[in-house]
């Protein structure tokens, strides 16, 4: 019998009402009228949303999956982690949808590239990693228990220190004399337009 991890919950809430809030103060153009020491405030708590999604990504991982796949439930679970990924990819391009049909943010053209998750989408991004995180999570955790925790954490502080070196990378050229491509690069190693 598995037992739920309340603190997880809370965070989880958390995270949602501070992307919530976030969103919401950009949409009005709410931040502009906070001053001083308490924008400062403000923004600290608004960019703890994202991080805060990511730490429990990686704790769910930990806690649920891994054990799931070391007591022989590795196509069960795989399973499950892919059919959150479509979910999630699905509700991504529902984001585009409305974007493109209500707003007018992105071309015909352009949709194609947008609908790779390189893009940043404002408001919805979170949901292009997390359809790249889940479809991958199998392979992830299957490494973690053959290679171990402390390997894995070493390759990803090995990329952060490779940091100053990737930054020197050009970005990529233009197509058609539009970023595109640029979106790309500055998703993968850095340079280019930023990725939001």
């Amino acid at each position: 019998m598995s037992h739920r991890i309340i603190g997880i919950d809370v965070a989880r809430a958390v995270a949602i009402l501070l992307v919530t809030w976030k969103h919401s103060m950009a949409s009005f153009s709410a931040r502009s009228h906070v001053e001083g020491w308490a924008f400062y405030g403000l923004e600290f708590l608004m960019q703890l949303a994202t991080p805060t999604f990511l730490v429990l990504f990686g704790a769910m991982l930990e806690l649920v999956y891994r054990p799931r796949f070391e007591a022989g439930l590795q196509h069960d679970t795989t399973r499950r982690l892919q059919r959150r990924a479509l979910q999630c990819y699905a509700y991504y391009c529902l984001a585009i949808i409305v974007f493109f049909m209500v707003m007018g943010t992105y071309s015909a053209k352009s949709l194609p590239l947008v609908l790779t998750g390189f893009i940043s989408v404002p408001y919805s991004h979170l949901l292009a990693f997390y359809t790249a995180a889940r479809a991958r999570a199998p392979v992830l955790i299957w490494m973690r228990i053959r290679f171990g925790l402390i390997a894995l954490m070493s390759v990803a502080l090995f990329l952060h220190v490779l940091h100053p070196v990737m930054s020197n990378l050009p970005a990529a050229p233009e197509v058609f004399g539009r970023d595109y491509l640029q979106h790309m690069s500055g998703f993968i190693y850095g340079r280019g337009v930023d990725f939001i």
